[in-house]
């Protein structure tokens, strides 16, 4: 009995992967999806956000470049 349990888990371990890499796959898209959501909300909203995240880039990128 022990032997078909086991070989039961064995057997299902691929199946929990699988999922476990959709959940992952499924969290990742609506976190990507809520970011871009609220910056293209915030451009709706604010003229100067376009701007802001144009100047926090370039400012990124010079941080990066200098270390």
């Amino acid at each position: 009995m022990f032997i078909l349990k086991l070989a039961g888990k064995i057997l299902l371990l691929p199946v929990w992967l699988i999922l476990f890499v959709i959940g992952l796959a499924v969290k990742m898209t609506v976190q990507t999806y809520a970011v871009v959501r609220g910056i293209l909300e915030m451009m709706q909203e604010w003229s100067g956000a376009s701007k802001l995240i144009l100047a926090m880039d370039t400012w990124f990128e010079r941080l990066m470049a200098d270390q």
